[in-house]
């Protein structure tokens, strides 16, 4: 008797755990801004959005999803409509893609993760690399990133 209330309280707690990190992302025609809020909510992450920021989208997943894959939804929703998310800091900035690309691109000298996906500027210092050779590292690098 023991052994069954200590598996169901083990499964219990496994399912309250695996709903914490899965939830559902099944918009239709919603408001961005509403979207980002709902994402917001459920993983804790913090966002700025611009106030340019508007319209509709439709992100139809009917089961429950991970966090990374709804940031992935939810990135390719917004590219697809202009917009894009940067991180700063701890916080994700989304504003238009445009606006990204002058201004508030992350920047860093480290190789990014390939996943989330959002835009990125990598600076990559090459030491004593003959010219021939530094054309086979850039297509190194990615091929990496695309894996």
């Amino acid at each position: 008797m023991k052994q069954i209330l200590l598996t169901m309280i083990f499964t219990a707690a496994t399912s309250i755990a695996f709903a914490a990190d899965n939830f559902k992302m099944n918009f239709r025609n919603e408001e961005i801004t509403n979207i980002i809020q709902h994402y917001s909510k459920e993983t804790g992450q913090k966002f700025i959005v611009d106030p340019g920021v508007r319209g509709k989208i439709s992100i139809l997943l009917p089961d429950v999803v991970s966090k990374v894959e709804a940031f992935e939804h939810l990135s390719s929703a917004l590219a697809i409509n202009g917009f894009a998310i940067s991180k700063q800091g701890e916080t994700m900035v989304v504003t238009s893609a445009r606006n990204i690309q002058r201004s508030a691109i992350e920047v860093s000298t480290q190789i990014p993760e390939a996943k989330p996906i959002r835009m990125y500027a990598w600076i990559y210092t090459a030491h004593n690399i003959q010219q021939n050779k530094s054309i086979e590292t850039c297509e190194f690098f990615h091929q990496k990133m695309e894996s």
